[in-house]
C-alpha cells in the first residue's frame, strides 16, 4: 500500500466523504425510523407498499453511508478512484431521478432540496476525481 500521497488531496476529499456519509446516515435514519414524516415532507402517497420501498432505500443508505464514513480516509489511490467513481454515479443518478420526480409531480417542492444534495455531492465526487485526483507522491531513488 502507497503512503504517500499528496495530503492535502486526502484531506480535500475526507471531509466530502464525511459530508456524504452525514447526509446519507440521516436521511437513512429518517427513512427507517420515521416512514409517514419522511412520504409527508416530500409529498408521496402513504401505503404500506410505498413504506416497504422506502425503508429498503433506508437500509442501501446505510450501507453507503458507512461506507463513506469508514473509508473516508483510504490512502490508496485505485480504491479511492473507484470509490469517487461509485459515489459520483449513484449522486448523478439520484440528481436526475429527483429531477424528474419533482418536475412531473411526484415530489412537492421539496423535492428540490434532494436535487440540491445530490448535485452537490456529483459535483464534488466529479472534482475530485476529474480535476483533482489523488495521485501518488514522486518517489525519490534511495542511493
Amino acid at each position: 500500500m502507497n503512503n504517500n500521497l499528496n495530503i492535502a488531496n486526502i484531506l480535500n476529499v475526507r471531509y466530502l466523504y464525511l459530508l456524504n456519509a452525514a447526509v446519507a446516515l440521516i436521511l437513512a435514519l429518517g427513512l427507517l425510523l420515521v416512514t409517514p414524516t419522511m412520504l409527508d415532507i416530500f409529498g408521496i402517497s402513504d401505503s404500506a407498499d410505498t413504506r416497504l420501498l422506502v425503508q429498503l432505500t433506508g437500509v442501501e443508505l446505510v450501507a453507503g453511508g458507512l461506507v463513506s464514513l469508514l473509508a473516508n480516509d483510504v490512502k490508496e489511490g485505485k480504491v479511492r478512484s473507484a470509490l469517487n467513481y461509485a459515489y459520483l454515479s449513484a449522486n448523478g443518478l439520484g440528481f436526475v431521478i429527483a429531477l424528474n420526480g419533482t418536475f412531473t409531480g411526484v415530489l412537492n417542492p421539496m423535492g428540490f432540496l434532494l436535487v440540491g444534495i445530490c448535485a452537490l455531492l456529483a459535483i464534488g465526487f466529479a472534482y475530485f476525481q476529474f480535476f483533482k485526483p489523488v495521485m501518488p507522491a514522486v518517489r525519490r531513488a534511495t542511493p
